[in-house]
C-alpha cells in the first residue's frame, strides 16, 4: 500500500529530461506511518526496481517487493506479510505506474500515477517538491493512502489501526554521473 512511493525513483529518472542531463540515483527512501491505539507505527519498503522508463513521454513503472516491508519489529513484519494485510504469498509485488508529470512551479510538480496492490488499482495525484544543488537534485513527496481501498481490512479490538497511512518518499540524484 505504502510502497508506491518508489515511483519517486522513476520520477527522478525521467524528470532529468527536463534538465537535459543524465541523472543517477544516489539515495532513495520510502517510508510510511500509520497510527494505532498503541502509537504511531513507522516502516519502510527496502526493495524495488524501476521498469519501462520512457523519458520522452514521462512514464515509468516501479515494482516493489512487498516482502521487503520493515517496521523494526519482526513479528509485526511477518503479520503484515500474511493474508491479514498484504498477502505476500499471493501478491508478492505492488506497482506504481507513472501516467503523467505536470510542472506546477519552478520547484514543484504534480505526479499522476496508478498504484496497484493486491490487483486493486487506484489513481493518485501527488505533489512533489524539488531542491537542487550543484551536484544533485532531491525529490520529496507525501501522500495519504487508505489501506481499505486495497482490501487491507484487518483490525484488532485490542489495537485498532487507522485507515490512512502517510507515505513519504525522497530520492537524491547525482547530476554529474
Amino acid at each position: 500500500m505504502m510502497k508506491y512511493i518508489y515511483f519517486l525513483i522513476t520520477l527522478t529518472s525521467f524528470y532529468g529530461s527536463i534538465y537535459s542531463q543524465a541523472l543517477t540515483a544516489i539515495k532513495s527512501e520510502i517510508s510510511f506511518e500509520i497510527d494505532t491505539r498503541f502509537g504511531l507505527v513507522k516502516g519502510e519498503f527496502k526493495s524495488s526496481n524501476i521498469q519501462n522508463i520512457d523519458i520522452q513521454n514521462k512514464k515509468a513503472k516501479v515494482e516493489v517487493d512487498v516482502s521487503s516491508i520493515d517496521t523494526g519489529n519482526g513479528m509485526r513484519d511477518k503479520h503484515l506479510r500474511d493474508d491479514d494485510f498484504f498477502d505476500v504469498k499471493n501478491h508478492p509485488k505492488a506497482t506504481f505506474e507513472v501516467l503523467s508529470i505536470k510542472e506546477t512551479a519552478p520547484n514543484s510538480l504534480i505526479l499522476s500515477g496508478k498504484l496497484t496492490i493486491k490487483k486493486i488499482e487506484r489513481t493518485y495525484e501527488i505533489p512533489i517538491l524539488i531542491s537542487e544543488s550543484n551536484d544533485s537534485i532531491q525529490y520529496t513527496g507525501v501522500v495519504n493512502v487508505n489501506r481499505k481501498d486495497f482490501q487491507i481490512n484487518y483490525n484488532s479490538m485490542i489495537n485498532p489501526i487507522n485507515d490512512i497511512a502517510k507515505v513519504k518518499f525522497s530520492a537524491v540524484l547525482d547530476k554529474k554521473r
